[in-house]
């Protein structure tokens, strides 16, 4: 049933980025029901100009609706939500575990692009090292994971020996306010940033 994809349409800029980047290993963290990932393999697909004939997408997500484990319990202000079964919980359960990644499956099918989707079913984390081990390394990376935790620490590399790496550093600390970091002030080669949760952030003002 291909109604049930929805999400991002993933037009204009993304469409724009890839055609400049030309990727070939493009990796989405966060699969869901595939409206990413069936989306940029048709891009692949029908892309006329060649580039991308060989470029496929690696889809990593539990396909566990790990959420709702955690939103269904009695501290969370999302239980609500997962009682009256909202878009994100709301699936086939058989014996009560969710049929997600079928439906995924079904959904690569039914557009026709499952011979330019490798579904990897196991946690973020994992599927890195996984990645790693094998000398896999993507061209474009679209992060669509879990939202469960509004802040965190992202760590760059190479801030200050590659120019690109020095720059979104720079940008993504300009956008939010937030200061930066190094692991060695002496070489100041890798570099992080800290968001704070907004209510984290908020209890300590008070």
């Amino acid at each position: 049933d291909t109604q049930e994809i929805f999400g991002s349409p993933l037009q204009g800029p993304i469409e724009a980025l890839l055609r400049q980047y030309k990727p070939k290993i493009f990796l989405e963290v966060g699969g869901f029901r595939g409206a990413t990932s069936t989306k940029i393999a048709t891009f692949f697909k029908e892309e006329k100009e060649g580039w991308a004939k060989d470029s496929y997408v690696l889809s990593m997500d539990t396909w566990l609706l790990d959420l709702a484990f955690a939103w269904n319990g009695g501290k969370s202000t999302h239980a609500d939500k997962v009682k009256n079964e909202d878009e994100y919980s709301k699936v086939n359960k058989i014996s009560g575990g969710n049929q997600m990644y079928f439906q995924f499956l079904s959904n690569c099918l039914a557009t026709k692009t499952n011979d330019r989707i490798i579904p990897i079913q196991t946690a973020s984390v994992n599927g890195a090292i996984a990645l790693l081990s094998h000398g896999v390394r993507p061209d474009f990376m679209y992060i669509d994971a879990s939202h469960a935790n509004p802040g965190g620490v992202m760590t760059f590399d190479d801030v200050k020996s590659v120019p690109a790496c020095r720059d979104a550093f720079n940008m993504l600390a300009r956008k939010y306010d937030l200061k930066q970091y190094f692991l060695l002030e002496s070489t100041k080669a890798q570099g992080y940033i800290i968001k704070k949760d907004e209510k984290e952030t908020k209890t300590s003002n008070e």
